[in-house]
């Protein structure tokens, strides 16, 4: 599977061809942004890495948003915890490889978890729409 990540990061949409490198752009850029006092409630819905994929010729575009990315981060061993409180954490030196069915897994629960918001949101609209 051919795959492609873009960061969505104010004005840098910069590509990279592996996620390891996305993830270290987005976070050196989101350290930026969350340092000039940018809320965190913004992370959930303005900052992305968009994953692009080709599935058998057929293109697809998945967002994964920051807290999902910086779980994924972690988790991966990306991003290392620093244990002093209020310090960012660091990049792991050297990168780990993250394996493709750990990336493929990253964003089909992403689309997942988007497809379900679209439905609920449709929902609450059809609900409201009848009630009013």
């Amino acid at each position: 599977m051919d795959m492609t990540f873009k960061l969505h990061v104010l004005e840098n949409h910069d590509q990279y061809p592996t996620l390891e490198e996305a993830l270290v752009a987005f976070f050196r850029a989101m350290k930026g942004i969350l340092a000039q006092g940018t809320c965190y409630q913004g992370l959930t819905s303005f900052y992305y890495i968009e994953g692009i994929f080709n599935f058998g010729g057929k293109p697809a575009s998945i967002p994964v948003y920051y807290y999902d990315a910086l779980r994924f981060a972690y988790n991966a061993g990306i991003l290392i915890e620093v244990e002093e409180y209020g310090k960012w954490p660091t990049f792991a030196d050297p990168l780990p490889k993250i394996p493709s069915t750990e990336i493929e897994a990253l964003f089909a629960l992403a689309k997942l978890k988007k497809e379900s918001e679209e439905r609920s949101n449709a929902e609450i609209d059809q609900v409201t729409s009848t009630t009013t």
